[in-house]
């Protein structure tokens, strides 16, 4: 057999070892594999830098060099490539390279370098579930070579996977270990495909719905339309009231929304004079948590304000905003955020009759005297502390002798900044205060620098 012909033979020997072992690792992982994940079917450049451990029979170091492949993933198991590889193994020990030269054919002349160069195919196969796939190649060029074994592909780098593969190459019936490192490269519009989906699990039975509790005493509130049942409200009750939304970043009710606090305030004076409410206002989560909050404060305001028109005392009701804090549906659709938009009455107190006014007195003081003892916003007063809470001044309007230092109080959650024409406070967080001294008389108004629809006013008295 000449040398060429032997040459052949263990080329085929070799191949066959290589795609025997490669098939039988297919055959044992395939099945139990599952199906693959979605994959990337485009093009790709894959350069890598190789390293072989030169076998003794080379009489050779290592051998280094570098590969190329240009692919395309076919299915979710295999994909193609075209490969070239040079190999540089140094110089060949000329005391030991006939037997290398000799099986190879070729002249090998004294402290002469040895190379290994060729292209061919390659083929990639992922019987695994994840990126861990079998690599086989066979090259030809200027001696033949075979290589089998694994590869794993790293991605998170953008648009392009780092590699590293492990390999067991033949060639000219020498067996050797080879790495590859390199890049994988894809390029043109990404087109991953989804491999196909496993199926759907049988749906599982619908539990049975349990029965509905049927309150005895009720307190509810159904629709501007709808029946408005008072007559069950506890203190901590809460009550949405059905109807009374409001659109986006607006504080305005609706024909609807009237509709429903007009029921509302007919049960509060007839049915229930004696409840003390606390008008919640809510938004959507669709501003950011400061806006928010002072937007709540507002709407709870405009409901109140409405239900004051309709003839429910004042006295009755505060105003409380929770801006996104408490949504009652999803912030993500458009229909869930609409709910979320919404005003609810929460019992603070009952039991107590709503008080009457005052039968007129025919023992009645002057009306100086009775002057001297008004207790109204704009009448003078000792107290000179203004609570800062539920995105509001309280009391919104102060009345006191020049000379007076009135002290401001943050009891909210939110900072807020007391903003005259002339001066304003720094940023108060909650708990922080701030004092001004009035020492003119006049109508003082300000606002809070952070949320401007609260308002407030200090009214300073000459002296006497």
């Amino acid at each position: 057999m000449t040398n060429v012909d032997s040459l052949a033979a263990h080329a085929r020997q070799a191949w066959s070892r290589t795609a025997t072992i490669g098939l039988a690792w297919l055959a044992l992982l395939l099945p139990a594999s599952g199906a693959a994940a979605d994959y990337d079917s485009r093009y790709y450049v894959m350069p890598m830098a190789s390293y072989v451990f030169a076998d003794d029979e080379r009489h050779t170091d290592d051998g280094y060099g570098a590969a190329l492949a240009v692919g395309r993933r076919l299915t979710e198991y295999m994909a193609v490539e075209l490969s070239a590889s040079y190999l540089d193994y140094g110089d060949v020990d000329p005391e030991e390279s006939g037997l290398l030269c000799g099986g190879l054919g070729v002249a090998c002349p004294d402290g002469g370098d040895f190379d290994l160069y060729g292209g061919g195919l390659g083929l990639n196969l992922y019987p695994f579930a994840g990126n861990l796939y079998l690599h086989l190649q066979a090259l030809a060029g200027n001696h033949g070579h075979y290589s089998g074994g694994l590869g794993y592909e790293m991605g998170g780098f953008g648009n392009m996977s780092f590699v590293v593969e492990a390999l067991y190459q033949s060639a000219a019936d020498v067996e050797e270990p080879r790495i590859n490192l390199g890049l994988k490269l894809p390029f043109g519009a990404a087109t991953a495909v989804a491999a196909a989906a496993p199926p759907a699990p049988e749906p599982m039975p619908e539990p049975e719905p349990e029965p509905v509790r049927v309150v005895e005493a009720p307190c509810a509130i159904t629709g501007p339309d709808g029946p408005v049942d008072l007559s069950g409200c506890e203190q901590d009750d809460t009550i949405v009231l059905e109807g009374v939304n409001f659109a986006v970043d607006s504080t305005e009710l609706d024909e609807s929304a009237r509709r429903t606090l007009e029921r509302v305030a007919e049960a509060l004076v007839v049915e229930r004079p004696d409840l003390k409410v606390e008008i919640r206002g809510h938004t959507d989560d669709s501003a950011s948590e400061a806006y928010n909050d002072d937007l709540s404060s507002r709407r709870a305001k405009a409901v109140k304000q409405r239900l004051v028109s309709l003839g429910v005392a004042e006295g009755r009701m505060s105003v409380r905003g929770f801006g996104e804090l408490q949504p009652i549906d999803d912030n993500d659709t458009a229909e869930g955020r609409a709910a979320n938009r919404r005003a609810e009455l929460h019992v603070v107190e009952e039991g107590g009759p709503e008080k009457a006014p005052p039968e007129a007195d025919t023992s009645a003081g002057t009306p100086e005297e009775d002057a001297s003892s008004d207790t109204s916003a704009d009448a003078v007063t000792s107290d000179s502390t203004v609570t800062i809470e539920n995105f509001e001044f309280s009391p919104e309007a102060l009345t006191v002798p020049v000379g007076t230092t009135v002290t401001w109080v943050n009891a909210d959650r939110r900072a807020h900044i007391v903003a005259f024409e002339d001066t304003e406070s720094p940023e108060l967080s909650t708990g922080d205060s701030y004092e001004r001294t009035f020492e003119a008389s006049g109508s003082y108004e300000y606002s809070c620098g952070i949320h401007p629809s609260m308002t407030g006013r200090v009214v300073v008295s000459p002296s006497d």
